[in-house]
């Protein structure tokens, strides 16, 4: 009986088109010049034809129920072997700082105010070879570069770390770089340069048919007790903090099975909230932080970096925060970064990690 039923689906139409067919070539001559042949040479090849055509429409349709298939069965394979998550977020925090606020940080570190026009240039490998006053001197994370014997400008680079923006620019008396045991000092001193913001981070994957139901979202948080703090760099008052930080679900049963492919078309959203205490911990508006590096680093592994240039990270808006925590004596600042992750920048920005 199912074939039956199933033949009826899939033949009605060529059966009604060769009727139809047929009855027109009938109508068109006298009843008395048609034979049964003739009847039957009308409508076989047309029935046939039809049936041809409709079983034609009927393969590609089920071609492409099988290609959808196997499209989500690649999707589900490329998860495992390309996932998204869990992931780890960099940034790299730029700030204006005060001369106070420098000095209280870098003045027992090499290179603080170790430049100007009227001392001697440092002997190699800092400083030129004797007789030369003019060129670039390379260290290994970084360069120093002098013009007619006075240092003109600088930068910090990372060739280690995939998609790193490079720090740079003109300088007149600061090239310096905090050890590790120095910024686990000013960490513990609770220095405004080295504030640890609240980290609110959402993927919005788009719609996969376009339909009207809504857009999928992740949303994380940095986990408790995973933030590390790596480089702080000055170039006399632009100071460069590294972060990192571990991301988790918020909530925790949100899916995670999303995988590269995914961010074509997503759109990102982080939120960074900063605590300033005057007189305890504080940062002016003029020092507040912008991203300078913005990476995900994607995958259990690490084995993928999600890394946006400068170029793309101008929209960033830092602000006093709409929804402050604390009012008072206490400043409540928020950095808030969104993007589109459109083809150029999904090709241009997701390189694999060293």
């Amino acid at each position: 009986m199912r074939v039956i039923l199933q033949l009826l689906r899939e033949f009605w139409l060529p059966l009604l088109l060769g009727v139809a067919w047929t009855a027109y070539n009938f109508l068109d001559r006298p009843f008395a010049k048609w034979t049964v042949r003739e009847v039957v040479n009308v409508f076989g090849p047309t029935f046939f034809f039809m049936s041809w055509l409709v079983a034609q429409w009927y393969r590609v349709r089920k071609q492409q129920r099988v290609e959808d298939g196997l499209t989500e069965i690649q999707r589900d394979v490329r998860a495992i072997h390309a996932p998204l998550f869990p992931c780890g977020l960099f940034l790299s925090l730029k700030m204006e700082a005060t001369d106070e606020d420098l000095a209280s940080l870098f003045e027992s570190a090499a290179g603080f105010r170790a430049f100007s026009p009227d001392k001697p240039l440092p002997p190699p490998p800092v400083g030129l070879p004797p007789g030369v006053s003019k060129g670039r001197v390379f260290h290994q994370s970084g360069y120093i570069e002098y013009a007619d014997g006075a240092i003109a400008r600088a930068g910090f680079f990372k060739q280690e770390q995939p998609g790193y923006n490079p720090f740079q620019r003109e300088v007149s008396h600061t090239v310096s770089a905090l050890t590790r045991g120095a910024i686990a000092d000013a960490k513990g001193r609770n220095h405004p340069l080295l504030a640890v913001p609240s980290v609110e981070f959402e993927v919005t994957f788009p719609k996969a048919d376009g339909g009207p139901s809504p857009n999928k979202s992740v949303r994380l948080i940095n986990a408790p007790k995973t933030h590390e703090i790596g480089d702080v760099l000055a170039l006399d008052s632009s100071v460069l903090v590294d972060h990192v930080f571990k991301l988790v679900a918020d909530p925790v049963h949100q899916p995670m099975n999303w995988n590269l492919a995914d961010l074509r078309g997503a759109r990102l959203r982080l939120v960074l909230k900063f605590l300033f205490i005057e007189g305890v911990s504080n940062l002016p508006p003029d020092s507040w932080p912008l991203l300078h590096n913005f990476q995900l680093w994607l995958g259990p592994r690490a084995d993928r970096v999600f890394s946006l240039d400068p170029p793309r990270l101008t929209s960033q808006r830092v602000r006093r925060d709409p929804n402050p925590i604390a009012t008072g004596q206490a400043e409540c600042v928020e950095l808030l970064y969104e993007a589109a992750i459109d083809e150029g920048t999904y090709a241009n920005c997701l390189l694999a990690s060293a």
